[in-house]
């Protein structure tokens, strides 16, 4: 009864990491203290071992850097784990299959149970980076609207101002 109630937790832990999605994208991902794979959402394609069992007993558990080997166009996985080794929690940008992500992460860490893991998400950069441009060129457009028309309002009253002085310099001509 024991092992089975740890591993319907573990079923049930692996749900949440396969769950963790900002705005339905993303991948989340759960490492042990030893950074190797609890769970990496199936949604990557992975082929990651994250047991000692099976196919994977000569192998061993791997950890998300081995994803730089299986996929084409990965990198930063490396960096990312040597990261999460100097730091409790961070940012940093990994390319998986060919698409650059923001890799956010937090190391969980208790005294009772024992426990030390990290929890991260992959969030696509696009989903940060295009609100982002599309603000800044929003923003661009409307001070340069109303810079036009400060400039159009200033001709406006230097004619206001100018056209009785020339009508008067005319006069005083005549």
């Amino acid at each position: 009864v024991g092992i089975g109630g740890v591993d319907l937790k573990l079923k049930k832990i692996n749900q949440l990491i396969e769950d963790i999605r900002f705005h339905n994208q993303g991948y989340g991902f759960l490492l042990d203290n030893q950074q190797k794979v609890v769970q990496l959402s199936n949604k990557t394609g992975h082929k990651l071992c994250i047991t000692d069992e099976g196919d994977c007993s000569k192998r061993g558990k791997e950890g998300l850097d081995a994803l730089e080997k299986q996929m084409p166009d990965t990198t930063g996985f490396v960096e990312l784990n040597q990261a999460m080794k100097n730091t409790k929690s961070g940012n940093q940008i990994v390319t998986l299959k060919g698409k650059e992500y923001y890799v956010t992460y937090q190391r969980l860490e208790l005294d009772k149970p024992m426990l030390d893991w990290y929890v991260g998400i992959l969030i696509p950069t696009s989903m940060i980076d295009e609100p982002v441009a599309d603000a800044v060129l929003t923003t661009t457009l409307a001070v340069g609207a109303i810079l036009l028309i400060i400039m159009v309002m200033i001709v406006i009253a230097s004619q206001m101002i100018t056209k009785p002085m020339i009508e008067l310099t005319a006069t005083m001509h005549d």
